[in-house]
């Protein structure tokens, strides 16, 4: 039943919603069909059918590990705002996340999902909440830090605006300033509190803990496609290959695509082509066949979610602490 103050729903703006989503979808359509329809990919994903069976198998290990540490990594971050909740709870929203993933635009569905589905177990925690899923994106830095490392080195120290590093790097840095010298001058209420939720003692090690954890996370996310690739034939250097998968990653987040369909592929047969000299069937086959890989898990996911109670009570702790230095080591 519908709460007395809610403010009525827009039927405009959901029109718009839907509007849009349907745009993105139409892009997703249209990359996969210019993609396929060249005829050298074509051709070459006939091979695609003759993929390595144990590298298939060793990449669906690898992205049920990233799925572990996904959940590890959120159970962290939960802990920094004072909440808690079973590992084996974290490990089905995480699925059901990823699952939903696959149907929303960037990484909103999986975010809102999430944050949806803890919110029945922590009733009064939505905004605990959606702090931690923030905090859980902020301690990938130091592994996106380490993939632009990756990528400086595949090209060979290079920063141009040529090779897109220089301005993936200073973009990178004009947003991170950017945000901090707006929040002073237009909010320096909500620059204090997130000033002194960062230098707090606790949020330090939470954030240490958790930035720990996001590396073998990244690492098993991304040796998915590498077993992908490997499954494929390509012989790409593992060091190289992870950076061109950390750019590609990138890419596919962005909010133009469902589920980064087609803008995933296109960095990969680009970044693989212009870097490694792989071709471009090749190229996209690793790419849907990594991205298959992940699927299948959130696959199992959307069956959670099918068992997920409509409404109801949870056995799951009540939220704990107040969020400002309730993280423990």
């Amino acid at each position: 039943m519908a709460k007395p103050d809610a403010p009525p729903r827009s039927v405009p703006g959901a029109i718009r919603g839907r509007l849009l989503w349907c745009l993105k979808a139409a892009v997703t359509i249209g990359l996969l069909a210019w993609l396929f329809t060249r005829p050298e990919i074509r051709h070459g994903l006939h091979g695609a059918l003759h993929l390595h069976a144990g590298w298939l198998a060793a990449g669906f290990l690898s992205a049920g590990l990233g799925q572990v540490f996904a959940a590890w990594r959120w159970g962290s971050a939960l802990r920094m705002v004072g909440l808690r909740l079973p590992m084996a709870t974290l490990f089905r929203l995480t699925l059901i996340g990823t699952g939903a993933g696959f149907l929303s635009i960037g990484t909103l569905g999986n975010d809102a999902v999430r944050v949806a589905l803890a919110a029945r177990r922590l009733p009064r925690s939505r905004t605990p909440l959606i702090a931690s899923i923030g905090l859980d994106h902020v301690a990938a830095f130091p592994g996106m830090v380490l993939l632009v490392l990756l990528a400086l080195h595949s090209l060979h120290g290079s920063i141009t605006v040529e090779s897109g590093a220089g301005w993936a790097l200073l973009g990178a840095l004009v947003v991170f300033f950017g945000v901090g010298l707006s929040l002073r001058k237009f909010r320096p209420d909500l620059h204090g509190k997130v000033l002194r939720f960062v230098l707090d003692r606790a949020t330090r090690r939470g954030l240490l803990r958790t930035s720990l954890i996001s590396l073998p996370m990244l690492g098993f996310h991304f040796g998915t496609f590498l077993c992908a690739a490997r499954a494929a034939g390509v012989r790409t250097p593992a060091v190289d290959f992870l950076a061109v998968a950390g750019v590609a990653d990138a890419a596919a987040s962005l909010p133009i695509s469902v589920a980064g369909l087609g803008v995933r592929e296109k960095a990969f047969e680009a970044l693989l082509g212009r870097w490694h000299g792989v071709p471009a069937a090749d190229a996209v086959a690793l790419s849907l066949a990594g991205l298959g890989l992940v699927m299948i898990w959130g696959i199992a996911g959307a069956l959670c979610l099918l068992s997920e109670p409509v409404q109801g009570k949870s056995n799951d702790p009540e939220p704990c602490g107040t969020g400002q230095g309730a993280s423990t080591p």
